[in-house]
């Protein structure tokens, strides 16, 4: 099966709970070895928001604070975060907390675009 949304294709979309408040890791690739995860923060003094950090040449970070304010918080169109198979790689990711920040859950899609 092949899916499209628009001109990307589907490389994989699903939906996570996570163990306590734990990171939530994606390995995309052992080779090159590529990683998206995923972390929920909350702070009294920061605004709601997402933020990307790069913590190596193979690792992304994507940081979700505050994210209770409204459930699926996150971006509503793909963010590209890299290359993977010579192509564009993208994804949406949005956060349910569940209690107060006792796990969450993730809605992902990641979506392959044209080549490099």
């Amino acid at each position: 099966m092949k899916i499209t949304s628009g001109p990307l294709e589907v490389l994989d979309s699903g939906l996570i709970n996570s163990s306590s408040n734990a990171e939530t890791e994606f390995h995309l690739s052992d080779s090159p070895p590529m990683s998206v995860m995923v972390c929920v923060k909350k702070s009294e003094t920061e605004s709601p928001s997402v933020e990307l950090l790069v913590e190596s040449n193979s690792k992304l970070k994507i940081l979700f604070i505050n994210p209770q304010i409204q459930l699926n918080f996150g971006p509503s169109t793909p963010i590209q975060i890299g290359t993977l198979q010579g192509r564009t790689l993208s994804a949406i990711m949005r956060i349910n907390i569940i209690g107060d920040y006792n796990s969450y859950q993730i809605a992902y899609t990641f979506y392959l675009g044209g080549n490099e």
